[in-house]
């Protein structure tokens, strides 16, 4: 957090363009390829997310549309669905 706060952080597109050099550099054949892969893709959905969230702040009036919606409204459903 204090590296975020300082600003030593990486932007977005290179923290996913590390992920990718992460992912390349996994052995195919440890038992743990899967996992440690699929942990590192959910990591760069997570930035990949934010960065759009930052780009089209349009999707936060949506987040908050649903938010203020709850759960079982007809909109928190298709969006859980999408």
């Amino acid at each position: 957090m204090d590296m975020a706060r300082s600003g030593l952080g990486f932007h977005p597109g290179d923290a996913i363009d590390h992920i990718a050099k992460l992912i390349a550099e996994q052995d195919p054949q440890d038992d743990l390829y899967a996992v440690q892969v699929e942990g590192l893709l959910r990591l760069c959905a997570c930035i990949w997310s934010l960065r759009r969230d930052t780009v089209t702040p349009a999707r936060q009036s949506q987040a908050r549309e649903l938010v203020s919606a709850g759960p079982d409204s007809e909109a928190g459903h298709r969006a859980c669905h999408s």
